[in-house]
């Protein structure tokens, strides 16, 4: 069922629509019968909510999805997280900032694992640990930095104590104070040091 505006018989403009076999709502911007623009939609199934860049019904742009186990602020393409984003996983205990390319961490990016107390910051691909990088486990006051592949590391190249540059972005990780690439980009260079 769709109630809102019109132009040749097909949503137009601003609206909202109840979908009626999955039961998501959507309500925002429409053009030529598709949901495209700025909308929210909400998916009753999997209790999620989607804000943001729409296009056909899917987020493309920046926007963000929260549910109970799911929070993430950031771009997409096509409904995935593609670009710079923010996502914490609350069963997981996890808290990602940084790059991510068809749903999975790819690129420059920090992980804290708040249940093993560990910090990653580094390269990624494919959502494993890949390239340059810097682990640091703040159960035992250790660092390593290395060279990881497909989430092993296979080279050591400094070994060590915590620092304060580590601790720094441990605490913006957690009070949710890297708020963009270029903050990201600062944080990541003082801890690689």
């Amino acid at each position: 069922m769709y109630i809102g505006n019109f132009d040749n018989n097909k949503p137009n403009g601003s609206g909202k629509k109840v979908f009626y076999f999955s039961g998501n709502v959507y309500e925002g911007c429409w053009k030529d019968g598709k949901a495209t623009g700025q909308g929210i939609l909400t998916n009753t199934a999997e209790q999620k909510v989607l804000k943001g860049e729409f296009w056909d019904c899917c987020l493309h742009g920046f926007g963000q999805l929260t549910s109970s186990t799911i929070k993430y602020i950031g771009e997409f393409r096509n409904g995935e997280y593609d670009g710079f984003g923010k996502l914490e996983d609350l069963e997981q205990l996890q808290r990602y900032v940084g790059m991510f390319k068809q749903d999975k961490m790819d690129g420059q990016g920090v992980l804290m694992d708040q249940r093993n107390d560990i910090l990653f910051s580094g390269q990624w691909k494919e959502g494993k640990k890949h390239g340059n990088g810097k682990q640091t486990n703040f159960q035992v006051d250790q660092s390593i930095q290395g060279v990881w592949q497909n989430d092993m590391l296979t080279f050591v190249e400094a070994f060590g104590k915590i620092s304060q540059a580590d601790m720094d972005l441990k605490t913006n990780l957690e009070q949710d104070s890297l708020k963009d690439r270029e903050q990201l980009t600062t944080d990541i260079c003082k801890h690689d040091q």
